[in-house]
């Protein structure tokens, strides 16, 4: 039962480490890149108009 539950975390542990070529590899790398890219932006905005900090 508890394998049941674990099986899809371990696969999915897996494709991750699999390497550059693992299915999803390329969305982890890309995905938080282009979030920092847009809090960044939206951040110098955001001083740049005098609002205080977003948390």
């Amino acid at each position: 039962m508890l394998h049941d539950l674990l099986d899809p975390f371990l696969r999915t542990w897996a494709d991750i480490n699999a390497g550059p070529h693992a299915p999803l590899a390329f969305r982890f790398v890309l995905q938080p890149a282009v979030a920092a890219f847009f809090a960044i932006r939206d951040g110098r905005r955001d001083a740049r108009e005098g609002r205080p900090f977003f948390v």
